[in-house]
């Protein structure tokens, strides 16, 4: 498929989404904790990527990090779990969630959304707002600066650790950037 048809594609899905439609988004409160569901779109509108921060665009991202053999090397040795979250914007019909890294050594064992208590759990829990993610995804902005910056908030764990694996972490941001990613309307 031409990169034209996919960017036609993926505005198709984004404005049946924003008017409510078959391929509309939403936040839903589960007994396991928050969980970002979604209607599957009609075939013809189907989106070309992944929403940014649902479960499928976090498993696409694990699956990039894992076919990344400079993310296999520079990983080696970390062995903590990461949330990277995002703040509500009520504007972009975005609500507080975030994703879960299960990194080790190298290797992203599972990406998935997760329930506040599987984010609570991680070892390193990483806050921005969505249009602080969507810069970093494009990467117009890194994560470590953005931290300094206080752009992005280190909710939990050791800023020392993280810059100790500097150079993973940018491989990390290089494959977050390779994922197939729809932004929210107004993102």
């Amino acid at each position: 498929m031409s990169k034209g048809k996919k960017i036609l594609l993926g505005l198709t899905a984004l404005v049946v989404a924003a008017a409510g439609g078959a391929g509309a988004y939403l936040w839903s409160q589960q007994a396991t904790g928050e969980e970002f569901a979604h209607a599957e779109p009609a075939a013809s509108a189907k989106p070309a990527g992944h929403l940014l921060f649902s479960d499928e665009w976090a498993r696409a991202y694990g699956e990039k990090i894992n076919e990344s053999k400079s993310y296999r090397e520079a990983g080696k040795g970390w062995r903590w779990p990461v949330a990277l979250c995002t703040t509500a914007d009520p504007k972009v019909n975005i609500k507080e969630g975030g994703i879960v890294l299960d990194l080790y050594d190298g290797v992203c064992r599972k990406a998935h959304l997760g329930t506040k208590e599987e984010i609570d759990r991680c070892a390193f829990i990483l806050v921005a707002s969505p249009q602080q993610w969507k810069k970093i995804l494009r990467k117009e902005e890194a994560v470590l600066p953005s931290i300094l910056a206080k752009k992005v908030t280190l909710k939990k764990g050791s800023y020392f650790t993280l810059t100790q694996y500097m150079k993973a972490a940018n491989e990390l941001t290089l494959q977050g950037s390779r994922v197939d990613t729809i932004y929210q309307q107004g993102l």
